[in-house]
């Protein structure tokens, strides 16, 4: 679904329409496939384009994303090409990788399990701390999807710490020193913040 970007016409009104537009879409689909609650994922208009109605789509956007708990991810550091309107092969790329990784966090069915391998354990904790106060990570890295990941992100995966079943064939992970402290100290703020 296109932004307007390509200046065929339209201009403020139909950047007005897009989040009843996308709104519509994200309806259609999951009422064409009968899944009221299928997972929709998309890319949020980058900041500092040189698109005149920036601002009214990454609102529609935003209005969508709270309306039908839709998952988006920021493309804000991602470089656009000298026009300032288009992406380069390597930013293309990047927008892959980021869709498979938004994904990947969708497809776990337990809260925590991010890397959707049906446990939650040292791997899915160590998602989170490797994307540790940052804005915009990537999507399996915040699983409140607020475009941070802090201690809600945190809670989310020591809440559940142990569910599920271990992938097959694998023995215990055995997580790093760094792993261990880190894992430590947030189970001390999550029980210093539950008295």
């Amino acid at each position: 679904m296109g932004t307007g970007r390509d200046r065929r016409g339209g201009g403020t009104e139909q950047a007005d329409r897009y989040g009843e537009n996308l709104a519509n879409l994200i309806a259609t689909l999951r009422d064409s496939l009968g899944v009221p609650d299928l997972p929709f994922v998309y890319n949020r208009l980058n900041i500092g384009t040189n698109y005149p109605y920036e601002g009214a789509v990454r609102a529609g956007q935003e209005g969508c994303r709270k309306m039908f708990q839709a998952f988006r991810w920021s493309m804000d550091d991602i470089e656009l090409s000298s026009d300032l309107h288009h992406y380069g092969v390597l930013s293309k790329v990047e927008l892959g990788y980021r869709l498979a990784d938004a994904m990947m966090g969708l497809i776990g069915t337990i809260p925590g399990d991010l890397n959707g391998d049906g446990f939650v354990g040292v791997e899915d904790l160590n998602l989170v701390l490797g994307a540790w106060n940052q804005t915009s990570p990537p999507i399996a890295s915040d699983p409140t999807h607020d475009d941070f990941v802090g201690i809600a992100d945190l809670n989310i995966v020591l809440g559940n710490w142990n569910t599920g079943t271990p992938p097959s064939g694998n023995s215990p992970s055995v997580p790093e020193p760094a792993t261990i402290s880190l894992f430590c100290l947030a189970a001390g703020l999550v029980g210093a913040r539950r008295r």
